[in-house]
């Protein structure tokens, strides 16, 4: 998947925590919010500013919304201009990295950590989606994750268990075979690539850790070390290893993501490592009987698993915005328990905040869980997609398919994806 498509992908916006501010000692303000069109934003923004005008009867929010198509266009020239707005809706990753860097993107930690802020309404994981260098400079208010999907009854009838660590999913997908070789353990469909990238970016972190791959994403790490690591090859090596036992199809790269998704709604697949946003679509197929599990840890490596792939959406301030007070007063008011919930019901996202996710009307069991464990992550991954500088992360997805067909081997690949990286530094200068 696209950089371009995470950011069409779900279109919600969303907001820090902050201090209530006195109305009496508040002068009146405007605080002009630029967010992607999506349906039911609107609503939900009406809904949220009626309920902060009660107590913020001076701060005006003035919503503009664009075509998502367009909208980091717009973004882009109304940051770099002389009229930015004051809050704006942005994905987690290298583009909000870069904000940062160009100095268009405010660090609003201490206005995080005042009375209400959004510090105290939210967990470390989702922290962590928009924290660099230890400052924070945005509040993620939804996202995506990836699990594994299994059949409930067919584990259940095949006395299978959720596998304790990596070893024990290869193991997982040995027993679904002894059971009945025509059975294809996992459904893969890969003939997008990104698919592929969602596993590579978690056996990257399993293997390496996230402090380990940190200098290497964001290419600050020297020419000769950048992708340097061994880990990066043992994480192919480990893809393999799935391969090798017969996890996946035969050829996964001919199969589409729609046709693994109804492998695994019709019961063909016991198993799949999807989106969050895949669990609706199985609800919509008819298949309800399902549970998850997160991308297991591996034994010995330099990771404890208690981090996780998170794709986090949420709303950062300008550096030119006039009024960062009032417009973390606002956002940290969108993340606040009651404004949560109603931003779940209303957009049907993952809410960065779950306290009241069991009240959200036709929460599914399932939905309940993800809220609840997304809130559980230590750390948030971001995909190699949004994590990575546009030509790296084709690199890893092109490398991804042909490591997967067997053309080139695990070093090869990351001879691709270093020559890639290099190159991309020397044009960044970084």
């Amino acid at each position: 998947m696209t950089v371009k498509a995470w950011h069409c992908l779900c279109a919600a916006a969303g907001f820090l925590a902050l201090a209530a501010l006195s109305p009496a000692s508040a002068e009146h303000v405007s605080i002009r919010e630029w967010v992607p069109r999506m349906e039911g934003y609107r609503e939900f923004l009406k809904i949220a500013g009626d309920e902060f005008k009660k107590n913020h009867p001076d701060i005006d929010i003035v919503v503009e919304d664009f075509p998502p198509e367009t909208y980091r266009t717009t973004l882009a020239v109304g940051l770099a201009g002389a009229n930015p707005p004051d809050v704006f809706v942005e994905w987690a990753g290298a583009d909000a990295a870069q904000l940062v860097r160009d100095r268009l993107a405010l660090d609003i930690t201490a206005l995080g950590k005042e009375q209400d802020g959004f510090v105290g309404e939210l967990s470390p994981g989702w922290l962590s989606a928009f924290e660099l260098n230890g400052k924070y400079y945005g509040v993620p208010t939804d996202g995506l994750s990836t699990y594994f999907f299994y059949n409930k009854s067919f584990f259940a009838q095949n006395r299978l268990d959720r596998p304790a660590d990596f070893e024990g999913l290869v193991g997982l997908c040995k027993k679904i075979r002894a059971i009945n070789p025509t059975i294809v353990p996992i459904a893969l469909g890969n003939s997008q690539r990104w698919p592929l990238g969602h596993y590579m970016t978690m056996l990257n972190e399993r293997i390496l850790g996230l402090d380990a791959v940190a200098k290497d994403y964001d290419l600050s790490n020297p020419e000769d070390k950048l992708f340097g690591d061994l880990g990066y090859v043992d994480a192919w090596s480990r893809l393999l290893d799935m391969q090798g036992v017969r996890c996946f199809d035969a050829d996964p790269n001919a199969n589409s993501v729609e046709a693994s998704r109804a492998m695994f709604s019709r019961q063909q697949s016991p198993m799949i490592y999807c989106g969050t946003w895949c669990a609706p679509i199985f609800d919509h197929d008819g298949f309800t009987d399902y549970a998850l599990f997160r991308m297991p840890r591996m034994s010995g490596s330099k990771s404890d698993g208690s981090a996780n792939f998170l794709m986090a959406e949420g709303m950062m301030l300008s550096a030119k915005g006039n009024h960062p007070k009032e417009a973390a007063a606002w956002a940290s008011f969108v993340v606040s328990d009651a404004m949560a919930e109603k931003f779940a019901e209303k957009l049907k996202v993952i809410p960065s905040n779950p306290k009241l996710i069991a009240n959200v009307p036709g929460a599914t069991e399932q939905y309940k869980w993800i809220a609840g464990d997304m809130a559980g992550f230590s750390k948030a991954i971001a995909p190699l997609e949004a994590a990575l500088e546009g030509s790296v992360a084709e690199a890893y997805l092109d490398q991804g398919s042909v490591v997967l067909k067997g053309s080139t081997t695990p070093s090869e690949a990351m001879d691709k994806i270093r020559e890639a990286a290099v190159a991309a530094k020397k044009k960044l200068g970084r």
